[in-house]
Order: C-alpha cells, then structure tokens, then sequence
C-alpha cells in the first residue's frame, strides 16, 4: 500500500503517499462530512460516501472525480470496493445498502431488511 486517502468534515478527501509520508491532492466534491472512504486494489479508483446522501467515484490518477452516485435518502455511513474497482456497495441511515457497477456508474440494486442504519459494508474478493 503506497497510497492512503482519508476524509474529514469539511467535504474534502486527502490522497496521501505513503512512501514520501506527504500530501499528493486535496479532493474536492462532497457538500458535507464524508463518512467513509476506500480505494480499490489496484490503487486507481476511490469511492466515498458522505452526509450530503452520496458517493463519489474518484480517479486516483488523473485526482478527479468520474461520478457522483445518488439514490440513498440518508447519510452513506459506509462504503467498500471490489479489488477490480468494477463493482461497489454502500451503508446509509435509510437502512439499506446499494450496490453499485462502477463502469456503468449506475445502482444495481438497492438490498433491504435492517431495522437500523448500516453502518459498515464489506464486499468480497472472488
């Protein structure tokens, strides 16, 4: 892992380079806290959800946003990626997770049946 992004209140993400330990962007997109962050295993692609009810889709190469993904009515707590960054799901306070085909840039489906928020996703390798 040479690369690390974070997110905070203020909206924005930081891409960081873990080998020179230095900032390498700010990324800029969400209105509001982003609550979750991940980065797909081959280091190009970023998802990140946030208070503002989305998730965006970030180029870890050029440091640019491909999508804004919409379709929760909460906040996305969570979010998680395929190690291919071809597929990704996320948690909200609507009580459903969605998945996402992130070549498309479209929901696949929206998974229902908590009584409570998701708070944490998780998506497998195979």
């Amino acid at each position: 892992g040479k690369t690390a992004v974070s997110g905070t209140v203020d909206g924005t993400l930081r891409v960081w380079d873990l080998v020179e330990m230095a900032e390498k962007a700010c990324l800029k997109g969400h209105s509001s806290w982003v609550l979750g962050v991940a980065i797909s295993g081959d280091g190009k692609t970023a998802v990140s959800g946030s208070y503002d009810e989305t998730l965006r889709v970030w180029d870890l190469g050029s440091m640019t946003q491909k999508a804004c993904l919409e379709g929760h009515s909460g906040w996305v707590t969570s979010v998680a990626i395929s190690e291919d960054g071809k597929t990704a799901v996320s948690g909200s306070n609507d009580e459903t997770m969605r998945v996402w085909d992130l070549v498309s840039m479209k929901q696949k489906a929206c998974l229902e049946g908590h009584s409570g928020w998701v708070t944490s996703v998780a998506i497998s390798e195979d």
